[in-house]
């Protein structure tokens, strides 16, 4: 048959991608293989190939074999993609397909058991169970990043980091849709988000910078500027790249500021003090009333804690 040396050849591709990638283990994030323009354009065309003449005529093993080099496929696919949404069409479009439609259940089950056979990769699934294929592609991608900034930041704004290393999937993704329906999010990663997968591929990537500022705390590695954090860790010979799962340095280094109270957006968050006034109520019963500032920063407090709570007459304001 006709369709055989794709099979040849997709194995040949992906045995080389493993081979050109000595420090990826199987299991690892896919965002540490090292996987070339080229051989991202040309896995991808051999997938498009196989899947046109018919995944119903092929035997287990080459299913599997096509669901590993489709799943990687994909996962290049939105790694090269700052913002969503991270979909098919998406996946399709970058080798000028238009019309492929989703998949079928058979080739659905092709992914599941390529990334678990061939790359260790469990599929993400949400609270009813379903398959997260697209999320799990996202989450190994390395790509959405600026998803995953806008998403920091409002971490930073809205909830805690202790509250998101916390959490489950599920309660950061249903986190993660309510703070879309307020608005909070800029246009392009809000688009990201409207799709599920794309809240269930960018939950456990905050869950991951949660577990690793946790760690970056526990090893005393913390300092009120980021360029020391970064020398520190080089002398612990510790990635930050690594540790955050970033596409470069420098993106990962653009989180420090959204994880500890350093940074410029920090230093302009200037505590204020409280202002006493007195006002006269309806009943014109003068009252003495206390004005608290936007930002209130304890003297002692260490970089690494996020907020503080003032408690006034039985009133809890944070």
């Amino acid at each position: 048959m006709e369709a055989k040396p794709n099979a040849i050849a997709i194995a040949s591709l992906l045995n080389q991608i493993c081979d050109e990638s000595p420090d990826w283990q199987t299991g690892d994030n896919l965002t540490f293989l090292t996987v070339s323009e080229g051989a991202f354009r040309h896995l991808g065309e051999l997938v498009i190939k196989e899947r046109r003449d018919g995944l119903s005529s092929f035997g287990l093993g080459r299913q599997t074999q096509w669901g590993a080099a489709m799943f990687l496929v994909g996962a290049q696919a939105f790694h090269r993609s700052d913002v969503g949404p991270f979909t098919y069409e998406r996946i399709w479009r970058m080798f000028e397909l238009v019309g492929a439609g989703q998949f079928v259940k058979l080739e659905y089950d092709a992914l599941e058991y390529g990334a678990r056979s061939f790359w260790g990769i469990s599929l993400l699934r949400d609270r009813r169970g379903h398959r997260q294929f697209q999320g799990t592609m996202l989450f190994h991608s390395g790509g959405g990043w600026l998803v995953l900034e806008a998403a920091c930041e409002q971490v930073r704004r809205s909830w805690s980091w202790e509250g998101v290393r916390q959490a489950g999937l599920d309660d950061i993704a249903e986190w993660l849709e309510a703070q879309l329906r307020q608005g909070r999010f800029p246009e392009g990663p809000a688009r990201a988000l409207e799709n599920e997968d794309g809240r269930y591929g960018t939950a456990p990537r905050l869950q991951q910078i949660a577990e690793a500022r946790e760690r970056i705390i526990r090893r005393g590695w913390v300092h009120d500027d980021p360029a020391k954090i970064l020398s520190t860790l080089r002398e612990a010979n510790v990635s930050l790249r690594e540790l955050f799962v970033a596409p470069s340095e420098d993106a990962a280094v653009r989180l420090l500021p959204m994880l500890f109270s350093i940074g410029p957006q920090h230093a302009e968050e200037r505590p204020g003090s409280l202002a006493w006034h007195w006002s006269i109520s309806q009943s014109r019963m003068p009252r003495l009333m206390i004005a608290l500032p936007d930002h209130v920063r304890l003297p002692e407090a260490p970089l690494e804690v996020e907020r503080c709570q003032l408690h006034l007459l039985g009133a809890q304001a944070t």
